[in-house]
């Protein structure tokens, strides 16, 4: 089964860890072993609690990954949910005045 036909859902086969990989990146989801593009591919899915579809998908070459440490599947949702990025903020559009510079 290739990435394209892979269910996308969290009961596909894997293992729940901790991922870290070379360049100071930690992702905790579920880890299956995919191929593409000829080759084998670490396919990471992050996902938080109570949600079925992953909250974000990462591919890593063999040679990225620096360790894999096995995990609870409630722990790996709690760790994705913890690591959430911040809501985007933004500055107030400018006045329609035109400015002195």
């Amino acid at each position: 089964m290739d990435a394209t036909t892979a269910p996308a859902d969290a009961t596909r086969e894997g293992e729940w860890v901790l991922l870290e990989i070379f360049g100071h990146r930690r992702h905790f989801g579920l880890l299956t072993e995919i191929e593409r593009f000829g080759s084998k591919l670490a396919r990471m899915d992050e996902y938080r609690p109570g949600e079925d579809q992953p909250a974000n998908t990462h591919y890593y070459g063999g040679a990225a990954i620096f360790s894999i440490t096995p995990i609870t599947e409630d722990s790996a949702r709690r760790q994705t949910a913890y690591f959430t990025p911040p809501a985007v903020q933004s500055l107030p559009a400018p006045d329609d005045e035109e400015q002195p510079f």
